[in-house]
C-alpha cells in the first residue's frame, strides 16, 4: 500500500478531536441501502407472479454476489473503526458515559422497530407471541432466551451489543493501549470458531452464533484499521497487515476449498466478506468528499436498516393480498419499497433518533 495511503485523513466533519469523518458516515449508508436492495428484491423475487431477470440481468444476481453480506461486513467494520475510538475519547467516567450514550443511541429507534413490526408483521399474519417474546426482544439479545427475532436481521444487533460489551471489558482491563490486543482477541476468537467446527456437540444451533466469533473479529479488525489509518507507526502498519492477513485467510480458505475440491461450504458469504472488505478499504482511502446526500443517507442508515423489513413486508402482503398491483416487475416494487423506507427513515431519525440522541448527551455530560 502506497505511503500516500498512510497520512491522516483530512476530510473531519467535526472537531479533530472527535474525528468523524463524512466518508465513514456515507459508507455506512451505502451499506444499509445494499442491505436493504437485497431483502426486498430476494422478497418479491420469490412470488410465482413477479417477474424478474429481465433487461439482461440474470434471475438471482446476489447468488453468489451478496451484497447484504458486503453491506453487514461494512457495517462491522465501521463499528470497530468508530467504536474502540469512542470510549477512548471520554475524559471522564468513559465506561458510564460510552454506555449511556450506547443505550439512548441504539435502543429507542430499535423499540420502535419492535412496535412497528408487532403491528404491521406479527399481528396481520396472525404469529403467536408472548410478553416473553417482548421482553426477550427489547433486550437485543432474545437469542439468549430462546426466543425468535421479531425482524430476522436483529442477529447483527444482538453481534454488535456483544462487541460492545466486549470493548468496554477490554477497555477496563487494558485501557486499549495496544492494538496488539485485537490480534490475541482474534486469535481466541478464531480458537473458538475451531471449536465449533471440531466439536458438533458444542457447536450452537443457530447459524448467526456459528459466525459471531468471525463477525466480532471483523470489529476488531476495524479498531485496528482506525489505528493504523491515522497514526504512522512501524507497530501500527505491521500490526494493522498481520490482521487483515488473519482476516481474509478465512474466506480465502473457503474459496480455495471450493476450487480444490469442489464443495461449497460457504462460497458465496466468503466472496462478500472479502468484497465487502474491498469495499471499506476503497471508500475510506478514495472517497474523501462523499457529497451531502451520501453523507445523510449515512446519518438515517440505522433507520433504513431496522425499518426496511416492516416497509416490504407491508407491501409484500398488500402484493400477495391483490390490494396493491401496480406491475408484476420487481424493479418496481424494489423502488417503491426503498422510496418509503427513506421516507420512513428520515421521520424515525427526525423524531426518535437525534432526539434521544441529544438527550444521551446531556444526560452523559
Amino acid at each position: 500500500m502506497p505511503n500516500s495511503l498512510l497520512s491522516p485523513v483530512m476530510n473531519v466533519s467535526t472537531t479533530k478531536s472527535r474525528k468523524r469523518y463524512d466518508h465513514i458516515d456515507a459508507l455506512r449508508g451505502i451499506a444499509a441501502v445494499m442491505v436493504m436492495i437485497l431483502h426486498i428484491y430476494n422478497a418479491f423475487m420469490r412470488q410465482e407472479s413477479i417477474v424478474v431477470g429481465s433487461f439482461g440481468f440474470p434471475r438471482d444476481p446476489f447468488a453468489y454476489f451478496d451484497i447484504g453480506r458486503m453491506g453487514i461486513t461494512i457495517f462491522f467494520l465501521i463499528s470497530g473503526f468508530v467504536i474502540g475510538r469512542s470510549i477512548k475519547s471520554y475524559q471522564k467516567h468513559p465506561v458510564k458515559t460510552f454506555v449511556i450514550r450506547r443505550l439512548f443511541r441504539l435502543y429507542p429507534l430499535f423499540w420502535f422497530s419492535m412496535i412497528m413490526a408487532i403491528f404491521c408483521v406479527w399481528l396481520p399474519i396472525h404469529r403467536d407471541f408472548g410478553i416473553s417474546t417482548i421482553l426477550a426482544n427489547a433486550t437485543m439479545l432474545p437469542a439468549f432466551f430462546e426466543e425468535p427475532f421479531f425482524i430476522g436481521l436483529y442477529w447483527s444487533v444482538e453481534t454488535e451489543l456483544i462487541f460492545y460489551m466486549l470493548v468496554t471489558a477490554l477497555f477496563v482491563i487494558t485501557g486499549l493501549r495496544s492494538i496488539r490486543t485485537n490480534i490475541v482477541m482474534t486469535i481466541i476468537l478464531f480458537v473458538v470458531a475451531a471449536v465449533f467446527v471440531a466439536m458438533p456437540s458444542v457447536k450452537p444451533q443457530l447459524a448467526h452464533w456459528v459466525a459471531t466469533p468471525y463477525h466480532l473479529s471483523l470489529m476488531l479488525l476495524g479498531m485496528t484499521w482506525r489505528e493504523y489509518y491515522e497514526g504512522d507507526g512501524a507497530e501500527h502498519q505491521w500490526t494493522f497487515r498481520i490482521h487483515l492477513l488473519m482476516i481474509v485467510a478465512v474466506p480465502f480458505a473457503f474459496i480455495a476449498y471450493y476450487l480444490i475440491v469442489g464443495v461449497d461450504l460457504n462460497l458465496s458469504d466468503s466472496i462478500a466478506y472479502l468484497l465487502g472488505l474491498v469495499i471499506f478499504g476503497l471508500g475510506l482511502y478514495f472517497w474523501r468528499k462523499p457529497g451531502t446526500i451520501f453523507t445523510y443517507l449515512g446519518k438515517i442508515s440505522y433507520s433504513i436498516y431496522l425499518l426496511h423489513p416492516v416497509v416490504f413486508q407491508v407491501f409484500l402482503r398488500a402484493y400477495r393480498s391483490e390490494a396493491i398491483v401496480l406491475s408484476h416487475h420487481v424493479i418496481v416494487y424494489l423502488i417503491i419499497c426503498s422510496a418509503a423506507t427513506f421516507l420512513l427513515a428520515h421521520l424515525s431519525y427526525s423524531f426518535i433518533e437525534r432526539p434521544f440522541i441529544q438527550m444521551g448527551r446531556r444526560l452523559s455530560s
